[in-house]
C-alpha cells in the first residue's frame, strides 16, 4: 500500500474562518514529557501538522494517528465513504491504491473543506473523490448509493463516552454497506480500543 503523504508539503500552514492548520517541532524532550503523561510511547520527535477547529485541536499527522487510522486504509477497496476530512491524511493512500474506485468525504465544516480540500483538486476534477460538506447524522447518501467501505473519523479525542454515537452511526449507514462485497467493511477510529477500555473500566467497578 501506499504510504502516507508528509502532510507538511501537502498541506501550508493557514487559516480560513474557523479552521487553520500549523506547522509544529516536538523537541526530544517534549516527545519524551508527552509520552510519559498520555502513556504513549510513540510520540516520537520531529516535524508536524495539525489542524484546529474554533480553537480545539482535531487532529495531527503524529505516529498515533498514523497507525490508528491505517486499518481503514487497509480496508479501503471499491466505493469509499468517510466521515471527518480532518487533515485529509488518509486519502492520499486510499486514492493512490488500484483497489479504490471513488472517495466520497462526509464534512461538517465548509472552512475545513476550504483549507484542506485545495490539495485534492485533482482528483476531485477526476471524480474519484467528492467532498460533501454536511452533518453525517442526519446526511442521507444519494439514492441507490452502497458503499464497499464505510469509515467514520469525527472525534478529536479518545473517549468512551463516544461508543454511543459510533453505534448510532453503524447501526444508521448499515443499510449503505455493500453486503454483497466479501470485503465489505466498515469502522471507526479507535472503536477497539473504546470497546476494550469499557470492558475494563466495567470490571474495575
Amino acid at each position: 500500500m501506499t504510504p502516507y503523504a508528509c502532510m507538511q508539503d501537502l498541506l501550508p500552514a493557514g487559516a480560513c474562518g474557523v479552521a487553520r492548520i500549523e506547522h509544529f517541532d516536538l523537541s526530544p524532550q517534549q516527545a519524551a514529557i508527552i509520552a510519559t503523561e498520555t502513556r504513549d510511547w510513540r510520540v516520537q520527535p520531529g516535524r508536524f501538522t495539525r489542524l484546529y477547529v474554533r480553537d480545539e485541536l482535531v487532529m495531527s499527522d503524529t505516529l498515533m494517528e498514523l497507525e490508528s487510522n491505517w486499518p481503514a486504509v487497509g480496508q479501503a477497496n471499491g466505493r469509499v465513504l468517510v466521515a471527518g476530512l480532518g487533515l485529509g491524511l488518509i486519502l492520499v493512500p486510499m486514492l493512490a491504491s488500484p483497489r479504490v474506485q471513488q472517495v466520497t468525504v462526509v464534512e461538517r465544516e465548509a472552512d475545513v473543506i476550504a483549507l484542506v480540500g485545495p490539495a485534492f483538486a485533482e482528483h476531485t476534477v477526476s471524480g474519484r473523490l467528492a467532498l460533501v460538506c454536511a452533518d453525517v447524522f442526519t446526511w442521507r447518501p444519494p439514492r441507490g448509493a452502497r458503499y464497499d467501505v464505510i469509515y467514520f473519523d469525527i472525534w478529536p479525542d479518545i473517549a468512551v463516552a463516544n461508543l454511543p454515537a459510533i453505534a448510532r452511526l453503524h447501526r444508521r449507514y448499515g443499510r449503505w454497506l455493500e453486503r454483497t462485497n466479501p470485503d465489505a467493511w466498515m469502522g471507526s477510529w479507535q472503536h477497539q480500543r473504546l470497546l476494550e477500555e469499557r470492558r475494563i473500566g466495567t470490571r474495575r467497578w
